[in-house]
């Protein structure tokens, strides 16, 4: 158990590349932060690059767009997604995240638990 203050600046974490953009660990496993219920990433869609249906059986996921746009879809539906919007997507849930503009779709993206591997 990690029992003590840590600070770390978005500047110091570099990105690694995913399937679907960028992404960076600021909390939990790969991250100086192991927090060992939370994991939280700062991650890039790509113009045209997409998180395909997926699900995360046992994680909830929250998605807080920070600038860019782009869209969510889930059985229901799909929905447009802008700068300051949040997206929660409960345990289990098949989802799937799109950029469908020229510039990137930035987001904190936050997990709990966390991924046991980095990049997921």
């Amino acid at each position: 158990m990690n029992d003590k203050v840590v600070v770390i600046s978005d500047c110091d974490v570099p990105m690694m590349n995913v399937q679907w953009g960028r992404t960076k660990i600021l909390l939990g496993p790969g991250s100086e932060a192991r927090a060992p219920q939370i994991m939280m990433k700062i991650t890039e869609y790509m113009p045209g690059g997409a998180h395909d249906w997926h699900a995360h059986p046992q994680q909830d996921e929250v998605i807080f767009v920070l600038s860019g746009r782009g869209s969510t879809e889930t059985s229901e539906g799909k929905q447009e997604i802008v700068p300051g919007d949040m997206v929660y997507v409960p345990a289990g849930v098949r989802h799937a995240t799109y950029n469908t503009h020229v510039e990137p779709l930035r987001a904190i993206i936050i997990k709990s638990p966390p991924d046991k591997e980095p990049g997921h």
